[in-house]
């Protein structure tokens, strides 16, 4: 429990066990579809050799019924949900809120039929006009989910995106700056209690941690990088490929080489420790172009906008 290969070795027993079960049992579906535990099959062969709900069946969030001479689709629920969601008056952004009222919206007129569909927003107005939403909203999206859509699919232009923790009254005012200059801006949640409070599994020590490194030569220049192995590990691959001279595997390598300069390895430092990878190359990308004179990296590392170097480089002189 609590693997990545979880998931995958437990497909991959299903798989087998129904492969091997459909194979061997004489009676067989017309058709046998599963995604994890929830199986849909076509079977005619009575039923005595098949047990039926109410005659019907739910897959995932569909419940399929069966008249005399067709199928019908609405929106399945368990016997033990609750039709609780994001309360409107909770200090989320409202594009969060939005997404709520949307998303139920988009399954209803998705999934459902027309015998079913007009009773599914019924329901949909009624639970969330118990967690606080009003009709109007609801409304809206019905109108625009089910009106043309041509419009709707026009994307305004924007210069540059930015992401930030929503504050209420706080994150909006910023929003409708950044607006006004062509930055839209996206929302992440900001850290809640249970964040501080749970560590259920032990940090990495430190000599361990991925992490965003700089290896100085004795010429007074720089190489920076990042890894996500121990530091030690890394450095005693730069290492290697200086003592062998191998000149296409690492830029530090081929520096040393060609200037007869030494890398000074005892004093190498962690620049900063960053477990995501995309932060890590980011991080590698702004120390590379905030020290640009005094690198010795073949390229800047990942591409990424002007603005952000600059704010890099203000913020590091307030710090020093």
């Amino acid at each position: 429990m609590g693997s990545y290969l979880s998931p995958i070795t437990s497909n991959i027993f299903m798989e087998h066990f129904e492969t091997k079960a459909l194979d061997t049992y004489p009676l067989k579906p017309v058709a046998w579809f599963r995604f994890v535990d929830d199986t849909f099959v076509v079977w005619r062969h009575g039923k005595d050799e098949l047990i039926e709900e109410a005659g019907g069946i739910p897959f995932l969030d569909v419940k399929v019924q069966r008249s005399d001479t067709s199928l019908s689709f609405a929106i399945y629920r368990k016997p033990t949900h609750t039709d609780q969601y994001l309360h409107f008056n909770s200090s989320h952004h409202m594009s969060a809120k939005n997404s709520v009222v949307n998303t139920l919206v988009h399954r209803a007129l998705t999934l459902c039929d027309e015998e079913h569909r007009k009773d599914e927003l019924k329901h949909i107005e009624k639970a969330l006009n118990k967690n606080g939403y009003p009709s109007n909203l609801i409304h809206k999206a019905i109108k625009k989910q089910t009106g043309e859509r041509s419009e709707e699919l026009v994307d305004d232009e924007h210069k540059g995106v930015t992401f930030m923790p929503y504050i209420k009254g706080v994150s909006d005012k910023i929003c409708r700056f950044l607006n006004r200059s062509g930055v839209k801006t996206f929302y992440f949640r900001s850290a809640k209690l249970r964040d501080i409070l749970s560590h259920p599994k032990d940090p990495l020590p430190k000599d361990r941690a991925p992490c965003v490194y700089s290896i100085p030569c004795s010429c007074g220049e720089q190489y920076i990088g990042q890894t996500k192995r121990p530091l030690k590990v890394r450095i005693s691959e730069h290492r290697r490929a200086t003592r062998q001279k191998k000149e296409e595997g690492s830029a530090l390598a081929e520096h040393a080489c060609k200037e007869g300069h030494e890398p000074l390895w005892d004093e190498t430092t962690k620049l900063a420790q960053v477990s995501h990878l995309g932060m890590r190359l980011t991080r590698e990308a702004l120390e590379i172009r905030v020290n640009e004179t005094s690198t010795i990296n073949r390229n800047d590392g990942k591409d990424i906008s002007r603005m952000w170097r600059s704010l890099f480089s203000n913020n590091q002189s307030q710090s020093r």
